[in-house]
């Protein structure tokens, strides 16, 4: 057996749209929400994750299901873990995603994330944004780099609201993107970066194309559905040269908590950082168990309830500052001059 990381186990859970809907309106299950101790949820797992009991892992939309942003910025408001949306290069163009995620890590003064993934198990069609790039881990990656760039392009400190000078913003600080992928991108994103320098960006992987294309940006790893994850931390760890990022195993609740606390167990044991919890079921009726199972994973493992609430996702997290992405880009306004604000 592998011994344990040095960091305190993580316990992410994971949450499909219609648990984060019965969490809202049942003040019980939101004050069970509210107590797991989780590091952090994700809202919309079903967006990025197939089902390990569905055929095939996929379904149809329901009309159920609404934006894990929307969804995040509810469930952000009732209290609880801090939260990652989940987004997939299938139907989320980059500025748009980028923007929806950082305007909740705006207003969760720093405790959002995105979990990113290739493709939405729900179909909407066979390639990425209608039509505009194929759909694919390739694909995914080069989307994941051009929204950490825009989550730089506009640094926070540029707005200083000197009443001397009249300037509000030292707008040349302002970055142009110029971003040339699988998508074009100018930029600036249209909103100051977080207090948390970026949201954390993390990455889905559930097959080998997804393991080899991990992008440099990437805050975090979920393995999800992998059989060797000895093997698949290795390939992150050694081949990717990347020694410190935090790694977490997907581990789905059945009805059998034994089950359960035997494969956290043993994803910890193999050496992962932590684990993301989620509904083993197709369509759960109730996340109560869920809830539950990561309460008690999360007493299991030392990880109680955050002692101050008001800290960031990164500071949680035990991670860095984002590395900066755009030191050499050019600005995209002129520096503002006194008289124009006069």
């Amino acid at each position: 057996m592998t011994s344990h990381p040095a960091r305190r186990p993580i316990v992410a859970v994971g949450l499909t749209g219609e648990e984060t809907l019965r969490i809202l309106d049942d003040a019980a299950l939101s004050e069970r929400w509210a107590a797991t101790g989780a590091t952090f949820g994700v809202v919309g797992i079903d967006r990025i994750a197939r089902n390990p009991q569905s055929e095939m892992g996929r379904r149809s939309p329901r009309p159920t299901d609404i934006d894990p942003s929307l969804a995040a910025t509810a469930l952000a408001g009732a209290g609880g873990p801090p939260l990652a949306v989940t987004g997939a290069a299938h139907h989320d163009l980059p500025y748009n995603l980028a923007r929806r995620v950082l305007s909740l890590d705006h207003l969760t003064h720093g405790r959002t994330g995105l979990l990113f993934g290739a493709c939405d198990p729900r179909g909407h069609g066979e390639t990425a944004w209608h039509g505009s790039a194929e759909l694919g881990a390739v694909t995914a990656a080069d989307a994941a780099l051009a929204i950490a760039r825009l989550w730089q392009s506009w640094p926070l400190d540029s707005i200083v609201a000197d009443k001397e000078s009249g300037i509000l913003v030292q707008s040349d600080r302002i970055r142009r993107v110029d971003h040339h992928g699988v998508v074009d991108i100018a930029g600036p994103l249209s909103a100051p970066a977080s207090v948390q320098g970026a949201p954390v960006l993390a990455w889905y992987a559930d097959d080998d194309d997804l393991l080899a294309e991990i992008p440099a940006v990437a805050d975090l790893v979920v393995l999800g559905g992998v059989t060797d994850p000895v093997d698949a931390m290795s390939r992150i760890r050694i081949e990717r040269g990347s020694p410190n990022i935090p790694v977490l195993i997907e581990v789905p609740v059945g009805a059998d908590a034994n089950g359960t606390d035997t494969a956290v167990t043993a994803a910890l044991d193999a050496g992962a950082d932590g684990v993301l919890l989620r509904s083993a079921e197709s369509a759960p009726d109730d996340p109560a168990r869920l809830l539950d199972r990561a309460r008690a994973v999360s007493g299991a493992s030392g990880k109680a309830a955050p002692a101050d609430p008001e800290s960031t996702l990164r500071v949680l997290l035990e991670l860095g500052a984002p590395p900066p992405l755009l030191e050499s880009a050019a600005p995209a306004f002129a520096a503002p001059t006194t008289s124009v604000y006069r």
